[in-house]
């Protein structure tokens, strides 16, 4: 990670993209991958997930630092593992999110 390249908005101000929801929407036109590859990601893998904000958003590489599940709650913890161009790069900042906001994974991570 390294340089902001015009970007204005915080990680933590952008609304993560529900891929699930987006793939319902625009089945012929947004691929996701299948709910199992999505709920089995473990700490040093990589996912893609999409943040949007205002009329604008991006998507990048997080690596998942941290799994959390309870019950039948799963949650993923990452850093950003590529420049950005629309948000703020912040090291300390982790993203949370969910396998529904998982919009590709990384086979060799």
């Amino acid at each position: 990670m390294s340089g902001v390249r015009g970007s204005a908005y915080h990680l933590a101000e952008g609304i993560l993209i529900d891929g699930v929801q987006r793939n319902k929407d625009y089945p012929d036109q947004f691929w996701m991958p299948p709910q199992e590859q999505r709920e089995r990601l473990q700490a040093g893998q990589s996912a893609k997930v999409g943040l949007e904000i205002a009329d604008t958003g991006e998507r990048f590489w997080v690596i998942i630092t941290r799994v959390e599940r309870q019950g039948e709650s799963l949650r993923y913890w990452g850093r950003v593992d590529n420049d950005l161009q629309v948000f703020v790069e912040d090291p300390d900042y982790e993203v949370c999110f969910g396998p529904a906001n998982v919009l590709d994974t990384d086979p060799e991570s």
